[in-house]
């Protein structure tokens, strides 16, 4: 049996090939199963027009073969083109008039075709005859027309028909998560798999579409159970690892998230987008010789990638190695201008090594890509205060308020009228905002500790901490 190194070298060879043949304008002549292969690869590379002609050419070669009338004729619905599609597909059904799955493309494609009638009554006929492993089929393709109409709550009924009969469907399972990322019916369909689960608990896509269920439903350590349930159950199912470990990050269980991502880079391979998510996993952990090791090597694939040198910075940045960041955040902005928090990061940075007036561009260009940020605001008006210039902080609050809304806002405005003397003013606003978000105070102490010994300011801390927790 071949090991999957040499069915990738195999495969590369085969689409090269098969390329300079075409390019050239000369017939291919392979073997009935490359030219499956060829199809399957260019459909996950998202290639259909090529999928197609792949498929074209093995019609040359085996015109006899209904499969690939069929792959030929899915593709090309698939490519929007559903009369072309039909007119591939009666080549096929003179071949094999009663084939299930002719029949079921027939009826996607008639549903396409604005013909959902005739197709769900050409499914309804099927239902008849088909026995219990097609019926499966004929429900799911039902399923999918239902949905194409926007008949979900129906064609949820009919999916659940479906996956009692085969709790193992894989189109049914693709099926259900479709709809519960449209329905976000979560409860209800948390409770189906529940059920489904009990007399099929290796269906390893039920325990995957579970874990989404979970997710959004919040309970994230039931969904990191589930998402670890359906890639035990298989081995090979890469995103089960990737969210599984994705929801450790949200409960901040970093070091189970990094050895679920480790196990992903073993079992499957280097890949780009991997290796950033292991470096950033790194920073949290705030293990910066690892980071950069991996983001490293992302550079190698891509110099141009402007998160891995943003994420540099980051690595710079824990080290408090100042200008290093700030060659990094540099690099990361001249590929992408646009991004609130490579020019946030940057005015921090520059504010840490004193270089006052581009850390204050900075922070505007930050305010000024994402105005509805009020992290932004008060980071900027904080700065300000921070040197002295009272009257620009106040003037960044306004400027602020103007688009974005936060107790941090309150708050910073509170110290500002606190140091410039009117402490009325300042207990006034403080009034409006300790009701609103009483915890956020601690904020204020930053700016200005002289209100942290201030009998007035602790008298009216405390009067609203007594109504919150009397």
């Amino acid at each position: 049996m071949e090991n999957k190194y040499q069915q990738d070298f195999n495969l590369t060879q085969w689409v090269n090939e098969f390329e300079i043949l075409t390019q050239q304008g000369e017939k291919t002549c392979f073997d009935i199963r490359i030219y499956q292969k060829l199809i399957e690869y260019y459909q996950s590379e998202g290639d259909l027009k090529k999928a197609v002609e792949v498929a074209e050419s093995a019609l040359e070669q085996y015109g006899y073969r209904v499969d690939f009338y069929l792959s030929k004729s899915r593709l090309l619905l698939s490519l929007k083109q559903p009369l072309e599609a039909m007119d591939c597909l009666h080549q096929a059904e003179r071949l094999s008039p009663q084939d299930t799955e002719i029949l079921l493309t027939k009826a996607l494609i008639l549903s396409d075709l604005k013909d959902r009638d005739i197709a769900l009554a050409l499914l309804h006929d099927m239902k008849i005859y088909v026995g219990q492993s097609d019926l499966v089929d004929v429900l799911t393709t039902e399923v999918q027309i239902r949905f194409m109409g926007e008949e979900y709550d129906k064609g949820f009924i009919i999916l659940k028909d479906a996956l009692r009969i085969n709790p193992y469907h894989e189109k049914g399972q693709q099926l259900l998560s479709e709809y519960t990322s449209s329905s976000r019916n979560y409860q209800s369909i948390a409770k189906f798999l529940q059920e489904m689960l009990e007399n099929a608990p290796y269906s390893h896509f039920a325990w995957y579409n579970l874990g989404h269920c979970y997710s959004n439903l919040n309970e994230y350590a039931k969904a990191i159970d589930a998402f670890e349930y359906a890639y035990l159950i298989k081995p090979e199912f890469q995103q089960a690892y990737i969210d599984c470990a994705d929801t450790c990050i949200l409960l901040c269980q970093y070091d189970k998230a990094l050895a679920i991502y480790h196990e992903v880079l073993n079992t499957f391979g280097e890949e780009y987008d991997l290796m950033i998510t292991i470096a950033e996993c790194c920073l949290h952990l705030k293990d910066t010789r690892q980071a950069k090791k991996y983001l490293n090597q992302c550079l190698k694939l891509d110099m141009f990638g402007e998160e891995v040198h943003f994420l540099m910075g980051q690595c710079f940045a824990i080290e408090e190695k100042w200008h290093k960041a700030i060659q990094s955040y540099r690099r990361a902005i001249s590929i992408d201008d646009t991004s609130d928090v490579y020019f946030l990061s940057l005015a921090k940075a520059y504010a840490q090594i004193g270089e006052i007036d581009k850390a204050a561009r900075n922070f505007k260009k930050a305010t000024n890509c994402a105005p509805e940020q009020n992290s932004y605001w008060f980071a900027y008006a904080s700065f300000l205060l921070k040197q002295g210039k009272i009257q620009q902080a106040l003037d960044v609050l306004d400027q602020g308020e103007l688009s974005a809304v936060g107790s941090d806002l309150l708050y910073c405005r509170a110290a500002i009228y606190y140091i410039l003397g009117n402490k009325t003013k300042s207990i006034d606003i403080l009034a409006e905002v300790l009701e609103d978000d009483f915890n956020s105070h601690i904020e204020m102490f930053e700016l200005a500790p002289e209100m942290e010994s201030d009998r007035d300011i602790i008298s009216i801390i405390n009067y609203y901490k007594g109504e919150l927790f009397e």
